[in-house]
């Protein structure tokens, strides 16, 4: 029988099969997993889906580390997950018998137990083609190799280079990211021009084959490549590109259909080729569409808007401790909640051991975090040249409210907005707010007060 990445499940490790053959039909069935099949850890690249905290030790305004995110996690404490619990890495550790957390590699307190059994090298934020990271200022997939050339060397002191190569060739691989090069750099700003959707898919795709390529060179060999979900149909870019009714923007959906075929195709490539490696496609495109379309049959209520504010676009700052929250949502507003994954990655029956196919959400597009310029500029005026002193932890009441703004009014503005994340990001590592201006477009007129 042939699956969804287009070669035999035969010819895979059982586990890495059953990966892509959950949820390729309507019905969540509970699949059980052989007991002597076992993944010594799991390991995890890309962009915010994945990440479980690297971004927090990084200077950029990417970031997750503050209320509401993380109020179902343990304890209620945001830990730089783009989730209000868990995310897929951890659930799925979990599933596999790993650990019920997987920790970020730059996490200051990592133990060895940690590094054996597997970290999250992944970015919120990042994505395949390399201009993705550069724009919002996190770690490129060319950096997390770096650190697990590290990682690896780490793994080497504490087991030996027997055990090192065994941890290496055994051990579950994920990679997930493309979102952020569709939805953002692509479509939102515009930062490829000289590419059609074909052509900037296909470079995504190449990017990833090449990343695929490397990790085989460091001995891995069980990869799961995630393809791009329905971006078009996720809340911020319904607001962005899907009209006046905010329907699935069907742009973005098909760039994420083309990068699916040519990733899947690839993949299935370097399994004829590489001797050993063991790659799977895992589709989640069309498990998310369905529960999209059909929130009730999954026991959601909404799923055209995200659980910060509005709903529209609220994410990162703008997703803070004073918005609001819808009843029930699936998303928050770019990334999918706890209750979402869980549906996605775990089975029904708590007895069974299962997995559940993992999504690839999207960290869409994060605000600068302003107090009042942000507003003046929607007005047209400019702010004054100085540099605000650091803002508390959450914002004001009134902040927010100058921060929040309607679909069309950030639809018009959404470039200028973008200018202000490099801003951001640029004050943030110089001295002095000077240097900084320079880094803004001809086209924008802007000295504008930093509030960082």
């Amino acid at each position: 029988m042939k699956d969804n990445t287009s070669w035999s499940c035969s010819c895979f490790s059982v586990k890495l099969c059953l990966l892509s053959l959950l949820f390729l039909t309507e019905t969540l069935v509970a699949i059980k997993l052989p007991p002597n099949l076992k993944f010594p850890a799991l390991i995890a690249f890309g962009d915010s889906i994945v990440d479980t905290g690297n971004n927090n030790n990084v200077k950029t305004v990417v970031k997750s580390d503050f209320q509401p995110y993380g109020i179902n996690f343990q304890g209620g404490v945001p830990t730089g997950r783009f989730c209000d619990g868990r995310v897929p890495t951890d659930l799925i550790a979990e599933e596999l018998g790993i650990k019920s957390v997987v920790p970020a590699y730059l996490d200051p307190s990592l133990k060895t137990e940690d590094i054996l059994t597997g970290v999250s090298f992944a970015s919120g934020g990042s994505g395949y083609d390399p201009l993705t990271p550069k724009l919002v200022a996190v770690i490129s997939l060319e950096e997390q190799l770096k650190y697990f050339e590290e990682y690896i060397e780490k793994v080497k002191n504490i087991v030996g280079e027997e055990r090192k190569g065994f941890i290496l060739a055994n051990s579950l691989f994920l990679l997930v990211a493309g979102s952020d090069d569709i939805a953002n750099t692509y479509y939102v700003l515009r930062a490829r021009p000289n590419y059609d959707a074909d052509s900037y898919t296909t470079l995504m795709a190449n990017s990833a084959t090449d990343f695929v390529n490397k990790l085989y060179g460091y001995g891995v060999r069980r990869i799961a490549v995630f393809g791009a979900p329905p971006l078009g149909c996720v809340p911020s870019q319904r607001t962005l590109g899907g009209g006046l009714l905010r329907e699935c923007a069907e742009n973005y959906n098909e760039a994420a259909k083309l990068f699916n075929s040519k990733i899947s195709a690839k993949l299935d490539l370097l399994h004829k080729t590489l001797p050993g490696i063991k790659p799977v496609y895992i589709n989640i495109y069309d498990p998310l569409l369905n529960i999209i379309q059909s929130p009730a049959k999954y026991g959601f209520e909404v799923s055209n808007k995200g659980c910060c504010g509005t709903g529209l676009v609220e994410v990162a700052v703008l997703c803070n401790k004073i918005t609001s929250s819808l009843a029930r949502p699936i998303l928050q507003s770019l990334h999918y909640k706890k209750e979402t994954n869980k549906r996605l990655i775990l089975s029904c029956p708590k007895s069974t051991t299962a997995i559940r196919h993992l999504h690839n959400a999207m960290h869409k597009y994060i605000y600068v975090k302003t107090r009042t310029f942000s507003h003046k500029i929607m007005a047209g005026t400019r702010p004054k040249k100085e540099i605000i002193e650091p803002r508390p932890k959450f914002l004001t009441s009134r902040e927010h409210s100058h921060m929040r703004i309607s679909s069309g009014s950030f639809m018009t503005n959404i470039r200028t907005h973008y200018a202000l994340i490099k801003l951001y990001t640029c004050l943030e590592s110089h001295s002095t707010g000077n240097t900084c201006f320079d880094i803004l477009p001809n086209s924008l007129s802007l000295k504008a007060a930093c509030y960082g």
